[in-house]
């Protein structure tokens, strides 16, 4: 199976995951079962390798993913349903994606160096962990010149905050 079949087959399981924990909540509407963890985060690198070429590293590497092919680029990659993202180390390059539970639609929320993501976040002392909100990171986003992203190599659309009320 070529590797653009084989992202359109993992499309398919994740709009399954998406259906399975939508009945669940309407089963359980007390709980949350949204896609997070593992699970959500090899779903956001195995897309990533696809619409960036990067080559990704084996599970649980410290600090980046995998390594863009064009450039060697290391890369850390992150993918949320969120409003927040959580970093536990400083990465040379990140990219943040976004995951729609309406439509498994992804977009990208932040493609640039892991610096200026690393600074702005903030410390949970509690947790151990750093801490972005997808606001903020929309803000450094409009700072990255168009050196510093990783180049697409099958198009992934901006993420564009939308409210509750529809605006």
């Amino acid at each position: 199976m070529d590797e653009k079949n084989r992202i359109e087959a993992v499309h398919e399981k994740v709009m399954e995951l998406i259906q399975i924990t939508n009945d669940l909540e309407a089963l359980y509407p007390e709980k949350s079962f949204k896609l997070d963890g593992i699970l959500l985060g090899n779903i956001g690198e195995v897309l990533a390798a696809y619409h960036y070429g990067i080559r990704l590293f084996k599970q649980s590497e410290p600090t980046h993913d995998g390594e863009v092919i064009s450039d060697g680029k290391l890369v850390q990659v992150k993918i949320t349903q969120s409003n927040n993202i959580i970093l536990r180390e400083n990465p040379d390059y990140i990219l943040i994606l976004y995951l729609d539970r309406a439509n498994g639609e992804v977009t990208e929320i932040y493609n640039g160096t892991g610096n200026r993501v690393w600074e702005a976040s903030r410390y949970v002392r509690q947790m151990n962990h750093y801490s972005i909100s997808v606001p903020k990171l929309l803000q450094l986003r409009e700072q990255i010149t168009d050196d510093e992203r990783i180049k697409q190599e099958h198009p992934v659309k901006p993420y564009v905050r939308t409210y509750k009320n529809g605006k």
